[in-house]
């Protein structure tokens, strides 16, 4: 039995099982809910670690779903692809909807060093902030867009819709480079 003086008002009538199993689902409610949410707090981090390999998933389940010709084909997809498929959509808008927030982006803690940045045409972390600092609206606007293809392939999943996932591909090609050529390697 609890001890009386330990025991807080919110738990007075209950019993001891119905209070443990009420601080139980709780603490799994907030566990779940902070593990929904734990993006990476910097941008690189979350593109290479996040938005890269579900974006990967999106153009492999795409290319996956098309035929020898390579015209849309939703029965080159399987029930597990489709799952995977919408689990991929929905993080990587969850990503995109982070990045296009109010908050200034930031590319990485002090010091950082991006992978890659000494290859010719790249750029350092120090580079990076300062193209999205001088465009910030932009890169908002290049967030938003990629939320909005996410969008595209959240429904041609849930939709079984071949075509909608082809689209999607496509456009989220187009939005990758657009954002990659403005902030990560302008020429």
């Amino acid at each position: 039995m609890l001890p009386a003086m330990g025991r807080a008002p919110a738990f007075e009538g209950m019993g001891e099982m119905k209070a443990g199993i009420f601080v139980a689902a709780a603490l799994v409610a907030t566990f779940t809910a902070v593990q929904a949410s734990d993006l990476p707090d910097y941008l690189a981090p979350l593109m290479k670690d996040v938005v890269a390999p579900q974006a990967q998933a999106l153009w492999d389940a795409g290319n996956k779903g098309t035929d020898d010709e390579g015209n849309p084909d939703a029965s080159k997809l399987d029930e597990k692809d489709w799952r995977s498929l919408l689990a991929a959509a929905r993080t990587v808008k969850e990503a995109a909807t982070s990045l296009a927030g109010p908050a200034r982006v930031i590319v990485g803690p002090p010091g950082m060093k991006l992978q890659d940045q000494d290859a010719p045409g790249a750029a350092s972390a120090i580079a990076v902030q300062g193209y999205i600092d001088k465009e910030p609206k932009a890169f908002t606007e290049n967030a938003r867009a990629l939320a909005s293809v996410a969008d595209l392939f959240i429904k041609a999943a849930e939709t079984r819709d071949a075509a909608l996932l082809a689209d999607a591909s496509d456009k989220m090609d187009g939005i990758c480079e657009t954002c990659h050529s403005r902030f990560w390697y302008p020429q």
